[in-house]
């Protein structure tokens, strides 16, 4: 049984930038960025823990039937795109670029029930979120781009931390959860808006 995410702590700690869980093949994975710009995965099955890519600021993943497709940007903002297996607890990420770069965070994921199904993913450019849609999980190929927030709506507050979810359901709908940070006092509160996802139905 996988571990519950409110568990990601006591598995690798607090002391992290980014944080992810996967199962693969029945074996649970916390991939997360160190504090020291490590891009690691901790096998829960024997607590070893490996280091896929130094000098990396962000990461997510999507979850697929028998591999987990990983990405994750460097210290420049350039977004990589690798499938990680079991095959690279030992061997190095095969890594390519995704055409796609972000000086902060940004989040993935898959549209099964979209036509076509389309991976997306959600960048976090500071004062504004645009959104790409793609037939492939490398994101190489764009179907469509969407501008999703602007924050010079108020520039009392800062929206950022994009993290995209998707209803099983929903076919081309998306969730987008932000952080709504108020610049005066420092205040923060969770908020979330729906957008449609471009060039699916």
């Amino acid at each position: 049984m996988p571990i519950p995410v409110d568990q990601y702590t006591t598995a690798i700690g607090d002391s992290f930038l980014a944080r992810a869980y996967a199962n693969l093949l029945g074996n649970d994975l916390f991939f997360y960025v160190s504090t020291t710009n490590e891009f690691r995965v901790k096998n829960a099955a024997n607590n070893s823990i490996v280091t896929l890519v130094p000098g990396v600021r962000w990461m997510c993943l999507i979850q697929a039937s028998g591999l987990v497709h990983l990405y994750y940007s460097l210290l420049n903002g350039v977004i990589y795109y690798a499938p990680f297996t079991t095959a690279n607890y030992v061997a190095p990420l095969v890594a390519t670029v995704t055409g796609l770069s972000s000086p902060a965070t940004f989040s993935a994921c898959y549209a099964p029930t979209s036509t076509p199904t389309c991976s997306a993913r959600g960048v976090d450019y500071g004062r504004r979120h645009p959104g790409y849609t793609s037939s492939s999980p490398d994101m190489r190929s764009l179907l469509g781009k969407i501008q999703t927030y602007n924050n010079n709506v108020s520039q009392a507050y800062l929206v950022n931390e994009p993290v995209m979810a998707i209803h099983a359901n929903d076919t081309n709908a998306v969730t987008i959860n932000v952080m709504r940070t108020t610049v005066s006092n420092g205040y923060q509160q969770v908020g979330f808006y729906v957008v449609q996802l471009p060039g699916v139905s």
